[in-house]
This record gives structure tokens, C-alpha cells and sequence, in this order.
């Protein structure tokens, strides 16, 4: 069953004095790998544990499955739409973009 991911004690969105990220575990799916690369960097800049980048639904849906608290969707993989994930991290109440 898709779960958000607990973290005891994790900072949270601070903005000012710690990085917004800080602990939290966010998944990346994009199939474009530049694309990919780049928002893992950035949500690894801001203090995220990166989980992925997955490039398909499958390896997406899989990784979910171990707990997120975040994630970054593109829309189509490859012509695959994405929108079961989205469902399940919606009953999940975990927020993605």
C-alpha cells in the first residue's frame, strides 16, 4: 500500500535558516534526462533525499510504494500518462507538482 514517508524529528519547510527539504524524501519522474537531472539537483540542493529519477509509470508506481513525502510529475513518459501515480499519491495525501 502507497504511504507517505515518516520521518521523526525532520525539519520541514523552514525557508529561512535550513533547507526547505530537509529529510524529505521526493520522488522524480520525468523521462527527459536533462530535465531529470536537473530537478534532482535542485531538490537535492535543498536538503531532499532524491528518490529516482524514474524515467516509466512502473518504476515510478514501485518506487512510491517505499514511502515519499514529495513528488515532481511530468505528465506523459514517453506517451504513458502518469496520472495513475498521481491518483495514488492524491489517497495517499502525499503533494505532488
Amino acid at each position: 500500500m502507497l504511504r507517505p514517508a515518516t520521518r521523526p524529528g525532520a525539519a520541514g519547510f523552514e525557508g529561512k535558516g535550513g533547507p526547505m527539504l530537509d529529510g524529505k524524501r521526493i520522488l522524480i519522474v520525468e523521462d527527459e534526462a536533462i530535465r531529470a537531472l536537473d530537478l534532482a539537483d535542485a531538490a537535492a540542493e535543498s536538503g531532499a533525499s532524491v528518490v529516482g529519477p524514474c524515467a516509466r509509470l512502473a518504476a515510478a508506481l514501485l518506487s512510491a510504494e517505499e514511502g515519499v513525502d514529495g513528488a515532481v510529475l511530468d505528465v506523459d513518459l514517453a506517451g504513458e500518462p502518469v496520472f495513475p501515480l498521481a491518483d495514488r499519491l492524491a489517497l495517499a495525501a502525499v503533494p505532488f507538482v
